[in-house]
């Protein structure tokens, strides 16, 4: 049996000089009372010296650059019909009438990835996935918040090659059916070759077979209707419209469908086929699709609204706790305030808190599909994440307090003193 260790010298040594052990305690600790405050303070990603070339490839760009322009996106995608049976309807607010932070959809509710070209099928899926009528709706009024935030004062064109116009404002799914199903697209119209020689329309929005041809914004459209214009956009736009679908886009069978396509096999990026594809009925489905919005970060910046976290306003009020969580509650600028704060010229908005902003009154309209924006709002991530941490070590540290203070003081060691007490003084 091993030997218990004698702590007795330790002990005879501590113990005369208890008193100024505890004060050194004590010192050690206050002096790590400025660390503790520097942790809970905000900090700046982009503020760390980390080498790769694509961010030594975006700072040249934002260095060098300056009237240039940033696209930022918000990917929505079918949600999970579990997740939408057990929480309440869209839109998400509280009684009174403020954003329900602690109860918007999570990104994690979305449906399952499928597998690469498999489409989207399944029970409680809804028919076409992202493409159904009633999630396309959904994302129209999505796209229809990012219109009216003021973001949008800032807004640059996007063009496509779908349409060949631009876009001003968010660009989304709904905006190119619209587009085509009123023969504007470029699908739709003659064109000329790089010799100058006169093309005809790839395909046309003029022959729906038995169908109507109705306009996306037609009360009577209906699902056939979106199923035959995106098939027509998809087969004949080279892969231009596959790049508005997350990678698991595919033609899936369905023998109550007049469209012909390829099932099965894999799509690749030009819009071709691979060989072991079967043609045969069915509609195209995918999990996700995309809204698109393209600022200027130079009248961004003119206006009071920073790219760089370090020169922004440190919002205090940016995170309250929901019961035992800490959620993300983003300040809801105005133009005018960023304004403001900029002529003053002591702090301005954060571009971070806003995107964010924006991303949460998107997901206010959350049924069917959950939006979550693309590689945004990492410092807000980050240092919310940090606060949290920081809090669990205080509470740890109490608790270990508490626990010390307890076992130091167990009703045992009380009667064994006063015991020794009694006999050593009869």
């Amino acid at each position: 049996m091993q030997e218990v260790r004698d702590f007795g010298k330790v002990a005879d040594f501590l113990l005369p000089r208890s008193y100024k052990l505890h004060a050194a305690v004590l010192i050690i600790s206050l002096l790590m009372i400025p660390g503790l405050i520097a942790s809970l303070t905000p900090i700046d990603v982009n503020a760390y010296d980390m080498e790769s070339p694509e961010l030594t490839a975006n700072q040249v760009v934002a260095d060098e650059f300056e009237a240039a322009e940033k696209t930022h996106g918000f990917a929505v995608a079918v949600r999970g019909n579990d997740a939408i049976s057990l929480s309440s309807s869209a839109p998400h607010f509280t009684s009174d009438g403020d954003i329900d932070y602690a109860n918007l959809p999570h990104p994690s509710e979305r449906v399952e990835y499928q597998g690469r070209s498999a489409g989207l099928v399944g029970e409680e899926i809804p028919l076409g996935g992202i493409l159904n009528l009633t999630i396309l709706r959904e994302i129209e009024n999505k796209t229809a918040i990012a219109s009216s935030h003021y973001l949008s004062n800032f807004t640059r064109p996007l063009v496509t090659e779908l349409t060949g116009t631009g876009f001003m404002g968010p660009m989304s799914l709904p905006d190119l059916l619209r587009a085509f199903m009123a023969g504007e697209s470029l699908l739709t119209q003659p064109t000329i070759n790089v010799f100058g020689v006169p093309q005809p329309a790839r395909t046309n929005w003029e022959d729906c077979g038995v169908l109507e041809c109705l306009t996306y914004d037609d009360p009577n459209v209906t699902q056939a209707h979106i199923d035959l214009a995106a098939h027509r956009m998809i087969m004949y736009s080279d892969g231009a419209m596959l790049r508005w679908f997350s990678s698991d886009r595919g033609f899936t069978h369905d023998e109550n469908s007049t469209l012909i396509g390829p099932i099965g096999g894999t799509i690749r990026e030009d819009g071709t086929f691979d060989e072991d594809v079967t043609w045969g009925p069915g509609r195209w489905s995918a999990s996700t699709t995309w809204i698109l919005i393209q600022l200027s970060r130079t009248d961004l910046e003119e206006n009071g609204i920073t790219y760089f976290w370090a020169d922004a306003k440190n919002e205090r009020d940016g995170y309250r706790f929901e019961g035992l969580e800490l959620v993300t509650t983003p300040p809801e600028f105005t133009v005018d305030d960023c304004r403001d704060l900029r002529e003053e010229g002591i702090e301005v908005c954060s571009f971070e808190w806003a995107i964010i902003d924006l991303e949460k009154q998107m997901r206010t309209t959350d049924q069917l599909a959950v939006t979550f924006s693309i590689n945004e709002g990492v410092n807000v991530e980050l240092n919310r994440e940090l606060i949290e941490s920081s809090l669990l070590l205080i509470a740890m540290a109490l608790a270990i307090a508490v626990l010390l203070w307890f076992s130091l003081r167990r009703a045992s060691d009380v009667v064994m003193n006063r015991v020794r007490r009694s006999a050593s003084f009869p």
